[in-house]
Formats: structure tokens, sequence, C-alpha cells
């Protein structure tokens, strides 16, 4: 049975303008949505990952990406790592339809189709998203959704911004995403077990 676990970190976060909310606005079947299409997704990489984590919500990241999202700008946010005080990563969607959670996702995830594992590369240098989405050692991830008059960046009117935020971050030079190799035959945790192909964190 898929399990949803939602770790709540006490104290408060610095708004970039004044103080932040403390929680996403996003309803909890939108976040069971989002860690379910990462979960899936994440334990179906050919190869498949021999260190590949269970990925579990955590509110300040989300608190932050909430923020960002507010503003409504179609760039990264530079103080994400200040905010958290930890390595962070960072993907970025939009779409001019209602949004549905779990869809941004999928499209990140379909970046993965121009990305070569042996080659560590992507076939047009676009797949960012993708890699981040499947790095094996991100474990803890928030994000945040807002409907922007206008998208400042792109100039879209009316369009959902969704942003994602991930500890510790993907993306580092000269790294592959994950271990290629047997499901769970590798996690990085010695303490960690072994659920649906993934490796969770034993608490």
């Amino acid at each position: 049975m898929w399990r949803l676990w939602i770790i709540l970190l006490a104290g408060a976060v610095c708004h970039l303008r004044g103080n932040m909310a403390s929680d996403s606005v996003l309803k909890t079947s939108e976040i069971e949505a989002i860690l379910y299409e990462h979960n899936e997704l994440r334990k179906s990489v050919q190869p498949t990952a021999s260190d590949m984590v269970y990925m579990v919500w955590n509110e300040k990241l989300a608190a932050i990406a909430q923020d960002w999202a507010d503003q409504c700008v179609y760039t990264h946010n530079i103080q994400r790592e200040k905010l958290f005080k930890a390595s962070v990563g960072e993907n970025i969607y939009f779409t001019l339809e209602k949004y549905r959670a779990g869809e941004e996702t999928k499209r990140w995830f379909e970046e993965g189709q121009k990305y070569s594992y042996t080659n560590d590369s992507c076939s047009d240098k676009k797949c960012g998203h993708y890699t981040q989405l499947v790095w094996a050692k991100s474990r803890e991830i928030g994000c945040g959704v807002k409907k922007c008059d206008i998208l400042q960046g792109l100039g879209w009117r009316n369009s959902y911004v969704v942003v994602c935020d991930y500890s510790p971050s993907g993306n580092i030079a000269y790294q592959k995403p994950y271990t290629a190799g047997k499901p769970c035959s590798q996690c990085h945790d010695g303490n960690d077990t072994c659920y649906d192909s993934l490796c969770e964190k034993n608490t």
C-alpha cells in the first residue's frame, strides 16, 4: 500500500519580502498526487537504479517553493538554499490549462527520452528537470503552485506556475543521477529498507 509521509519541520522561514506562510496552498490530495508520480517514475527509470530513494514531503521546502511561485516569475529562486540552509534543487513548470497535480512531474520525466544514461548527456541539452526528478539522493520535496495574471519571463496571461524544490540537490556536475543496478542493492544509508524498489529511510 502506497504511503504518504509528510515531514513537518518547525521553525520560521524568512519571506523574500517579509514573513512567509508556513504551509503550501496545495491540497493534501494534490500533495499525494505529486509524491505518487515522483516515486512511481523514479522506480521506473531505465536502466534500473540500485540506489534510488523514496521521496517524502517537506513542509519547509513547500513553503519556500510556494513563496517563489507566488512571485509569478519564470526563473529560479537563487535564495532557496539560503532559506533552507541546505542544498536545494529546483524544477519549474507552467501551463495555460487548469492545473492538475502530478502533470508537471510527468512532463519533466518525458525529458528522459532525450537523456542517455551511458553518456550522461541530453540530445538537446534540455533534460535538467528529468535528471533532478530522478536524482537518487534527493529524498525530500516540497512544491507550490500559483495562477498568475501574467507570468513574468514568458509573458503568458492566466497561466499556472509550479515550483518544486528538492533536497539534497541534484544535477551535480560530472555525476550521473543514479547508479544502475538491481533496485535497493546499493542504498546509501545503511539503515534504509527496500520499499517498492526504492530505498526508504527507516525511522
